[in-house]
């Protein structure tokens, strides 16, 4: 029979190896995250410049009417043996909850993970969460090759914010900046000055971002919308359902939506939900969402036609200027003002439910992507480097010298 000491000095010894371990790994993780700010690029920014010209750009020039499907791209699965949020649903109860509410497509987006349920669907799109920083300054990333995980968790700067995205690109078909309100993840600053991304997730069912787009199309940055539920718990009916993207294509496949998606056919949508709203009710409501039938644009007027009488027509152009309202119409239009970039439109409808409709822009030859104004500042990200690796040689040699002086007196 072994002696209860024996029994405890074995217990010492397990902790004391797993604390160990656990040391280990987190001076591991430190030095890898203290390699990413070390080895961060510093970028100079040129001064935006607002759409010109005397043409327009109208992404539902030629889409059909009876093309929309409903899509969701972003909702949590159990992933990372439940840690992360989103450990009370399954791939087969999210997929079923949204077919039930009329969803053409569904995509999983879990944190760091590309999702492979129904990886063998034509339109099955590989797409994950990238970012897990404290200030939720995350991206959408569809199409995705392989997951990068660089990041920079505590305050980043915009250059760094702007290195990630650069990042991304290599290995993503689409990357959207996902839900830019949220908890102060994306200034207005960085709106301004960031590009190389496609889309911006401005409805989601955690924080709406329309400021934040608009200030992004103020500056001449092309991007688009996309509407998420971004659910964490598909059983609450309040988080389901709510912020969607309609998507104008013929075919159900990952390359044809992805273009469609890049080329501005689409549109957001915030769904009104009543109180206490069940999800066969959802599933009922989500039958007669209007939807939109045509939008042009004749010389410099702006034409919409629409399935249903809207509620009401709104206007939008620089900085989120509401321009004009137009009530209780099925179609409408807007002169649109020679200082107007851009023109985008808000559909109320009747029962509430808003469409958040992709922007028409100026442009005087060749139609721009999302233009980068970073450039790399090599003397600013020298300085920025030898301050890193000069600190951490500098904190080395105090520890070394703490350490010889303790030897010393004991």
């Amino acid at each position: 029979m072994k002696h209860p000491c024996s029994h405890r000095k074995g217990i010492k010894l397990l902790l004391c190896i797993f604390g160990k371990l656990l040391l280990a790994i987190l001076v591991g993780i430190m030095l890898i995250h203290f390699w990413f700010y070390a080895t961060a690029p510093v970028y100079k920014f040129a001064e935006p410049q607002p759409f010109t010209g005397n043409s327009f750009y109208n992404p539902y020039a030629d889409i059909d009417s009876s093309q929309w499907k409903k899509g969701n791209f972003q909702v949590q699965s159990y992933a990372w043996l439940g840690l992360t949020n989103g450990r009370k649903n399954s791939n087969e109860a999210i997929y079923e909850l949204y077919k039930q509410l009329g969803y053409d497509i569904i995509v999983t987006s879990d944190y760091q993970s590309i999702n492979t349920f129904g990886i063998d669907s034509p339109a099955y799109i590989p797409t994950y969460e990238h970012g897990y920083g404290l200030n939720k300054y995350h991206q959408v990333c569809l199409g995705a090759k392989k997951v990068l995980w660089r990041d920079y968790p505590f305050f980043p700067s915009l250059s760094q914010k702007q290195d990630i995205i650069n990042r991304l690109q290599a290995n993503n078909d689409v990357i959207a900046l996902a839900h830019p309100a949220l908890r102060d993840g994306i200034n207005f600053t960085d709106m301004k000055y960031l590009s190389g991304y496609h889309l911006i997730e401005v409805l989601n069912n955690i924080r709406f971002s329309v400021q934040h787009w608009d200030t992004a199309l103020s500056n001449g940055h092309l991007a688009y919308i996309i509407g998420n539920d971004d659910a964490h718990d598909i059983s609450n009916p309040m988080e389901v359902g709510r912020a969607c993207t309609f998507i104008n294509t013929s075919k159900l496949d990952q390359q044809s939506i992805l273009d469609a998606l890049k080329a501005g056919k689409a549109y957001g949508a915030d769904i009104y939900m009543g109180d206490n709203e069940t999800f066969a009710q959802k599933a009922q409501k989500a039958k007669h969402i209007g939807y939109l039938k045509k939008l042009d644009v004749k010389n410099d007027t702006l034409r919409i036609w629409l399935s249903d009488t809207a509620a009401e027509i709104r206007f939008y152009t620089k900085l989120g200027k509401l321009e004009t309202i137009l009530r209780d119409c099925k179609h409408g239009f807007y002169k649109i003002l020679p200082q107007n970039p851009y023109v985008r439109t808000e559909v109320q409808l009747r029962d509430k439910t808003v469409l958040y409709l992709n922007p028409v822009f100026r442009y005087e030859n060749a139609v721009h992507s999302n233009r980068s104004l970073a450039q790399l500042d090599e003397q600013a990200t020298l300085r920025w480097r030898l301050g890193w690796f000069g600190g951490f040689a500098v904190l080395c040699l105090l520890l070394l010298v703490i350490r010889v002086r303790y030897k010393k007196r004991k």
